[in-house]
């Protein structure tokens, strides 16, 4: 092949442009598969923060309605169904002890139904042998800051004022919830 000398002397090499424009497409190509298979860009995996240390006085959580009119993306819309999914996986596997110490009779089978329809499914419940004024939220630091708003939310929906600790000493439980006299 010959080379093509400009104005100013530089050479041209056709076979060197056409390696070039070839090696960029390729480079291309190969940058954009990695991101279409996700080795490149930002991660959208789950990630389980736990609570903080402190005591959660009166949590009110944020409650999404089931249908909303703000307009979305698909990925959004699919990210935060796979958000809700996985955060009704991990409150089905949580282990919640309650333990009755209004002195009301049924207390605590009432708030093991308002916890059921939330999404908690193994819970026992007790009886107390101390008792409060106040509900109180005892829970291991693995639990989701996600699943301790919706148990205080549901013992509020009960007329439960009620606080939660972190308690990293509980043992076979997760979560235990030691119900108050006040209403």
């Amino acid at each position: 092949m010959t080379s093509i000398r400009d104005s100013e002397g530089h050479i041209f090499n056709p076979r060197l442009i056409a390696m070039i424009v070839f090696f960029s497409i390729l480079i291309g190509i190969l940058v954009t598969v990695l991101v279409m298979n996700g080795y490149l860009g930002v991660s959208k995996k789950a990630v389980i923060v736990p609570p903080p240390a402190q005591v959660l006085e009166s949590v009110e959580p944020t409650i999404l309605p089931k249908s909303s009119t703000v307009a979305s993306t698909s990925a959004e819309q699919s990210d935060a169904s796979s958000s809700a999914l996985i955060n009704l996986n991990i409150q089905k596997t949580i282990q919640i002890e309650i333990l009755n110490g209004s002195g009301i009779a049924g207390q605590a089978d009432l708030v093991k139904s308002s916890l059921s329809k939330v999404g908690f499914e193994q819970i026992n419940t007790g009886n107390s042998t101390s008792v409060g004024q106040k509900t109180l939220i005892l829970y291991k630091p693995t639990v989701s800051t996600d699943s301790i708003l919706a148990i205080s939310s549901a013992l509020k929906d009960l007329g439960l004022e009620n606080s939660a600790q972190e308690n990293p000493d509980l043992d076979k439980v997760d979560v235990r919830i030691m119900t108050g006299k006040q209403q």
